[in-house]
């Protein structure tokens, strides 16, 4: 449902004018969630004292100004509309009031269904660009975020879900083997490196199983039993009997030249130290002696550290270590990974974001903040002198027991190295009959 127009009838009775300067002539604003935005509207004519005022206000962008008195941008009032917190219309509009009432309020809407009440011609249909959904593109798809530019983009997960929470970019339903917020790890059992991005990223361990081919070759040499827990195979020592003498070829079945970092040990092992992306492949042993000659194939698989992640936190800070191991040995190497924080203005928000009292109850708002580092809270007061009996405690404004003189515009102001932020609330004071 898209809202059109808002018509209102306003009744002002007032013994007499007073000018309160620019501030008093709004009449009507909209805030989004958190006071983070607001634009406003002046009647035109102005109210009429004694008599009853219509007004009927187009929801479109040259109806409305923003605080610095510009019209908004059509993404921005879009935007606005998008998450409106309140509609605020003024009540008081002279120093000395009678009474004001609002005698009606309808806000119009269209939808798409037939209602035999007339088209609404105004109402725009568009055709969204990849990520964006809604008869103004004002959400983000499925798959998709918005930022802190209030742009959506996609959800990190590294290419194994479909969907991430719209709130916290939670990835949901991580497939192909894999797990965590950003489906950046394997799930248990699996091993690989599930931030490449493909379906196969993450393959079964290769664990021992129960049946004499996943056993030791004692053929070769190896005695033990890998299928108990800390079980392994080790060599016993003998080595199988050949006859020689032999002499056996290293190559590579590409016909690319061995690395100069190759080394053929005394027992015709192939040695490669320093093992780069480029020396993966597979790699073909010839032996050969008066009786014949035999090929053996041994495929070379090279896992790089994975570099520039576009999802680092401070958290993922510290050591990170990478073990191989092939038949014969095991290496291990680690790496630190130090990550520094990016600086983040502070957002604000007062909880609640307007408050009504009687006379000598307790009124208390809270300021909400987000930043990086951690932002400082200060209180104020619009106009007029704080009252003495206030408390402020961190990021809470406490007044026990409010006065008539208390009821004012109060501001929270968050403040670190990235900026400043301040955003305002209203406190009202009914008066006590016993006052």
């Amino acid at each position: 449902m898209i809202p059109a127009t808002v018509n209102m009838d306003i009744f002002s009775e007032s013994d007499f004018c007073f000018n309160w300067g620019k501030q008093c002539e709004i009449n009507l604003e909209i805030t989004t969630s958190g006071q983070r935005q607001r634009m406003y509207h002046l009647f035109n004519p102005a109210v009429k004292l004694f008599d009853a005022n219509l007004y009927e206000i187009l929801l479109r962008e040259s109806t409305f100004q923003l605080s610095d008195g510009s019209t908004p941008t059509r993404e921005a009032f879009l935007r606005i509309l998008s998450d409106i917190e309140a509609i605020l219309i003024r009540a008081t509009y002279h120093s000395i009031t009678s009474y004001t009432s609002l005698r009606d309020l309808r806000m119009d809407t269209a939808v798409p269904e037939v209602t035999n009440l007339g088209r609404a011609p105004m109402v725009e249909s568009c055709r969204c660009p990849e990520g964006y959904r809604g008869l103004s593109c004002e959400e983000c798809a499925v798959g998709y975020l918005k930022d802190t530019n209030n742009r959506c983009i996609r959800c990190s997960c590294n290419g194994h879900a479909s969907a991430c929470d719209p709130a916290t970019g939670v990835c949901l339903n991580c497939q192909d083997n894999t797990e965590g917020e950003r489906c950046e790890r394997c799930a248990t059992g699996y091993y690989g490196d599930s931030t490449t991005g493909t379906p196969n990223d993450c393959r079964p361990c290769p664990c021992p199983l129960t049946v004499p081919s996943n056993q030791c070759d004692t053929d070769r040499g190896y005695t033990g039993n890998p299928t108990e827990v800390g079980g392994r195979c080790q060599r016993d020592g003998k080595l199988p009997v050949m006859s020689g003498p032999f002499n056996v070829i290293w190559s590579r079945i590409d016909g690319q030249d061995l690395p100069n970092r190759a080394k053929v040990g005394p027992r015709y092992s192939l040695t490669i130290r320093d093992v780069q992306e480029t020396d993966a492949g597979r790699y073909v042993c010839t032996a050969t002696n008066v009786h014949g000659s035999n090929i053996q194939y041994v495929n070379l698989i090279v896992l790089g550290w994975c570099a520039g992640h576009s999802n680092v936190r401070p958290e993922d800070g510290g050591t990170y270590e990478c073990t191989g191991s092939d038949m014969f040995s095991m290496d291990t190497d680690r790496a630190t990974l130090r990550v520094s924080a990016q600086q983040v203005q502070p957002t604000v928000r007062i909880e609640p974001t307007f408050q009504t009292v009687n006379e000598f109850e307790t009124a208390e708002f809270r300021c909400v903040t987000t930043g990086r580092p951690a932002p400082t809270v200060e209180w104020r007061r619009g106009t007029g002198t704080m009252n003495p009996s206030a408390v402020i405690s961190g990021d809470v404004l406490r007044i026990s027991a409010a006065l008539r003189s208390d009821e004012a515009q109060y501001f929270c102001k968050a403040s670190n190295v990235a900026g400043t932020t301040e955003v305002r609330t209203i406190l009202y004071v009914k008066s006590s009959k016993y006052s």
